[in-house]
């Protein structure tokens, strides 16, 4: 089989796989942004530790840098995070896997 044809075929399943879940959700996968991780981490501090819970849910969680930097400012807290679309979700367990914080589940 030719590589252009086997090329385009992985092409189509990969945008497949992001586009298809957008029209479950009405809402596309994007990573959030630097500006909007600092602003929630600094508004959180001052309700968060108040409270006494110890889960943090993070819906949509996307490509998983909100979790990751949620994670990391309560180690004392577990953070999860759910997502519905496959890529996304893959590729925030492969940064699991190589940056790895124990109060972390996808």
């Amino acid at each position: 089989m030719n590589f252009d044809i086997l090329a385009l075929i992985f092409s189509g399943i990969f945008i497949g796989l992001l586009v298809i879940p957008i029209f479950w959700t009405g809402d596309p996968s994007l990573p959030t942004s630097m500006g909007a991780r600092r602003k929630m981490l600094t508004v959180l501090p001052d309700f968060l530790p108040d409270i006494q819970c110890s889960k943090i849910y993070e819906l949509g969680s996307g490509w998983g840098g909100l979790a990751n930097a949620l994670a990391k400012k309560y180690p004392d807290k577990t953070v999860i995070g759910v997502e519905l679309s496959p890529v996304p979700y893959f590729f925030s367990r492969l940064r699991q896997a190589y940056d790895q914080k124990p109060n972390l589940i996808f």
